[in-house]
């Protein structure tokens, strides 16, 4: 039988758990949706309302956190806030999270750049999708957010922590735009 009479076969990826971390640079083991709020409180008066799309604001913070040695949660909290002049059309939020675990070639001191950057790249196209599918199915036009520039985030948010060392070490969030 073929891969197309069997269906595709499973990929073989080390677990949190396995001996050994492989000389990759990032593992992915799993993703998913921590928490996920859709509000339309509007609706249905908004809707006959919509000559023209609606402006979407869009927050995003990157918490991550150590669960075992070289393995880490990667968040990504995204929240968008699309108004129409001055009604809200929707709010969602979206806590969206992967497992992942950075390789041992990588030194401890990039850890959190790998995590940031490489992680939230992987993460990203995962989260977007969930949005747009419950914006859509909320009866709006779906969002497309576009790429983000996750490696200048990460300096944005350094530059931050470093101009600012009164503040806790938390990521402050990156705001940005969307377009419905």
């Amino acid at each position: 039988m073929s891969d197309s009479e069997t269906g595709p076969q499973p990929t073989q990826q080390p677990t949190p758990q396995a001996g050994g971390v492989q000389d990759s640079l990032l593992t992915v083991h799993t993703q998913y949706v921590r928490d996920l709020s859709f509000e339309n409180p509007n609706a249905p008066q908004i809707y006959a309302q919509m000559k023209t799309s609606p402006k979407v604001d869009l927050r995003i913070e990157m918490p991550m956190r150590a669960v075992q040695d070289r393995l880490y949660e990667l968040g990504l909290k995204l929240t968008l806030n699309a108004t129409l002049e001055a009604q809200t059309c929707f709010l969602i939020e979206l806590d969206y999270a992967g497992l992942m675990t950075v390789g041992n070639h990588v030194p401890q001191e990039e850890i959190e750049a790998v995590l940031a950057i490489d992680g939230a790249r992987l993460l990203f196209p995962f989260a977007r999708r969930v949005i747009s599918d419950v914006v859509r199915d909320g009866g709006f036009p779906p969002v497309m957010i576009g790429g983000l520039d996750f490696a200048k985030l990460y300096q944005q948010r350094r530059g931050q922590q470093t101009a600012d060392t009164t503040q806790p070490s938390a990521a402050p969030p990156a705001d940005g735009q969307a377009t419905v």
